[in-house]
């Protein structure tokens, strides 16, 4: 996946527009704090089907942008072994549709901030 947004650094933060599939980054906890398991160990997204997503090691990554609703990188947990979302930052600036979105989950919450 290419980076498609300003102030890209793969290496910390991932684009928006990409859904932080061009992220790269060495995180590997969920945003729950759960340690992320090896993507090599199964869970339906084997490193050799997604060979340019950068599937290594148990990383947090977004092999499929807006697969199932991932919009932001993502991990199978270690011992849930369920995809959860990682705390991965977005590059800056964000688009302004992005006002009032969760950048955990990837919620639109715009109108509950609004009330």
């Amino acid at each position: 996946v290419e980076s498609h947004c300003e102030g890209s650094d793969p290496e910390t933060c991932g684009c928006w527009s990409v859904d932080q599939g061009d992220y790269r980054g060495t995180i590997a906890v969920t945003a729950e704090g759960e340690e992320c398991g090896r993507w090599e160990n199964g869970g339906g997204h084997n490193p050799a089907d997604y060979p340019h997503s950068g599937l290594e090691e148990n990383y947090c990554r977004n092999p499929i942008p807006n697969y199932l609703g991932h919009r932001k990188a993502f991990c199978r947990g270690a011992y849930n072994f369920i995809d959860e979302p990682c705390d991965v930052p977005y590059c800056f600036p964000l688009p302004s549709s992005c006002d009032g979105m969760d950048f955990v989950t990837g919620d639109d919450n715009s109108n509950e901030r609004k009330a």
